[in-house]
């Protein structure tokens, strides 16, 4: 009977241990799942504020360059970009979040703040801004435990690499618009220029663009590369600004279509 009854409780305890992985199993997987979807949910939305806060800069450069046609545009950005941020201040994820409060409180020293800046502090604080967009979005990835499907040897990488390769082309919509509005390109825009079109080639040549978005992106970025070598010449043909700015904002588009995609493709690990 002792026999019996100790067979028994093996039996029993090998249940309820079984039982207990079942459950443990199951209830990580729902956790996973709940991370993937708040997580990426969390990064689109920073990513639609990360785009219009390179709008801005873009426009903004082009008015201290002395193009006044976009401030109907400029202001709509401004208030676009408070009401998001304020938005996200709600969410539980970033509530106590110390790098998020400050691209708040950086936002509010600039917000309506461009004219007193000057063109190139402008520029310089527009960059500070939005790098501290990007290091937020990889915080997000990395607290969510997101890693790319095509790359699981390490997480949110090519996501990464193509917002990195946005934010270059961005930069170069800044420093080109302002120089278009401005008539002409001197030497220091020139330099800046030339970097960024080794950089914005780089990038797409890079192993995170070798897929067939980044075919798709091919002919956009292709264009304004000729255009960007262009204006870095000493005599070069220089567009109007709101012509320039549509172009690299074409060629943007091309690129955050692949942001998209990278998006879309995170995941939890198994």
């Amino acid at each position: 009977m002792l026999i019996s009854t100790g067979v028994f409780v093996v039996v029993i305890l090998s249940l309820v241990i079984v039982a207990g992985v079942f459950l443990r199993v199951r209830w990580l997987k729902k956790y996973a799942a709940h991370q993937k979807v708040e997580g990426i949910s969390y990064i689109k939305r920073l990513v639609e504020v990360l785009i219009k806060a390179q709008q801005h800069r873009g426009l903004t450069t082009g008015y201290l360059g002395g193009d006044h046609s976009q401030i109907g545009q400029i202001e709509t950005l401004e208030r676009d970009i408070s009401r998001l941020l304020a938005d996200i201040a709600m969410l539980d994820g970033f509530m106590n979040n110390s790098r998020f409060r400050g691209i708040t409180d950086h936002w509010s020293r600039l917000n309506g703040q461009y004219e007193t800046l000057g063109l190139a502090s402008n520029l310089t604080q527009h960059n500070k801004l939005i790098t501290n967009f990007l290091y937020l979005i990889e915080d997000v990835a990395d607290a969510h435990s997101l890693e790319s499907a095509a790359n699981t040897s390490s997480t949110n990488v090519r996501l990464m690499q193509v917002l990195q390769a946005a934010e270059y082309v961005g930069q170069a919509r800044a420093i080109g618009t302002g120089v278009s509005a401005a008539g002409h390109c001197d030497s220091v825009a020139r330099i800046r220029l030339l970097y960024l079109h080794g950089q914005i080639v780089s990038a797409m040549l890079s192993p995170s663009q070798s897929t067939n978005s980044g075919h798709q992106a091919g002919e956009p970025i292709s264009h304004f590369l000729s255009v960007l070598e262009s204006m870095t010449q000493v005599d070069g043909e220089l567009l109007d600004a709101q012509n320039y700015f549509a172009l690299a904002t074409r060629a943007l588009d091309s690129i955050f279509a692949q942001v998209d995609q990278e998006i879309s493709q995170l995941k939890c690990p198994n």
